[in-house]
């Protein structure tokens, strides 16, 4: 532990490849994020229809179109 604030740190400071690296995978991990999200609404979209909760014809359900 440092004997004052003026003594340097031990931890290694972070450099701008690493900052780099990091918003990468940031940006990668709201992007598979997102691909998670929209693929849940497609599947359950096709359970739904496939259930018969949505109705493309004239019985009972959901009506997509009127």
């Amino acid at each position: 532990m440092p004997a004052s604030l003026d003594a340097p740190s031990l931890n290694p400071r972070t450099t701008k490849s690493r900052k780099r690296g990091r918003a990468k995978h940031n940006g990668l991990r709201w992007a598979v994020i997102l691909m998670l999200l929209l693929n849940i609404l497609v599947w359950g979209g096709m359970i739904a229809l496939t259930r018969g909760m949505i109705a493309l014809d004239d019985q009972p359900g959901l009506h997509l179109f009127p």
